[in-house]
């Protein structure tokens, strides 16, 4: 008992004195904090250029997947991107959606709000928190290719909206699929329909089979 009493005592007494670390606020506030639409941020309360929100998604997405998640973005709408223009609601939810894949979407909307949003905050103090949060990642996303790339099973993990989170040498190899095409948080259904031949009958039957099971819960098994 006097073992447990003092364990208890010490747990509690570090977890007072100790100051939780910024990419803890940012996880804690996803959970916790104000989803309200003033929080988000309409257009009227971001703040920031199409340069800064370039270089907030290559912090965590590394600047070859975050170029490549910009350029796609382009091609769909089909609007150029210039880097002194303002941030527009519409791009803003898209880089939202480019974080998701590499740090889950409550996350990403805390700090698209972090980033965007004009709280007063110092711009010094924004850039510690998403530096620090952008360090935690980048080494979950090392850690978590090494051992994929380990397996000699195809493997590709994706998100809850099917947005591609990591994947292994083997699995391109197995669909065939050049390395460029893929970065974090890009659509599965677009990566199969841009390395798919055929009519839209053939692609659509396609996606039915490597999605289907996907949605369902199903297993699946493919050999080559």
């Amino acid at each position: 008992m006097l073992s447990l009493a003092l364990n208890t005592g010490l747990y509690i007494g570090i977890s007072m004195a100790a100051r939780p670390r910024l990419v803890d606020r940012i996880q804690a506030n996803a959970f916790v904090g104000d989803h309200s639409p003033a929080a988000a941020g309409g257009p009227e309360a971001m703040r920031g250029t199409i340069g800064d929100l370039r270089n907030l998604v290559e912090q965590f997405l590394g600047a070859r997947d975050a170029q490549r998640a910009f350029e796609d973005f382009k091609a769909r709408h089909d609007r150029q991107l210039r880097d002194g223009d303002p941030v527009e609601p519409i791009v803003a939810r898209a880089a939202e959606r480019m974080l998701a894949g590499a740090i889950g979407a409550s996350s990403a909307r805390s700090v698209i709000q972090w980033a965007l949003a004009d709280t007063g905050r110092e711009p010094a103090d924004v850039g510690r928190i998403l530096d620090e949060a952008a360090q935690a990642v980048h080494f979950g996303r090392e850690l978590l290719h090494t051992t994929l790339d380990s397996l000699v099973q195809a493997v590709v993990v994706v998100d809850a909206e099917q947005r591609l989170v990591a994947w292994n040498r083997p699995y391109l190899a197995l669909f065939n699929i050049p390395a460029e095409h893929l970065y974090v948080g890009k659509s599965l259904e677009d990566l199969i329909r841009a390395n798919s031949p055929g009519d839209d009958t053939a692609i659509a039957e396609l996606l039915e089979q490597r999605l289907g099971p996907m949605r369902r819960r199903e297993p699946q098994d493919f050999e080559r």
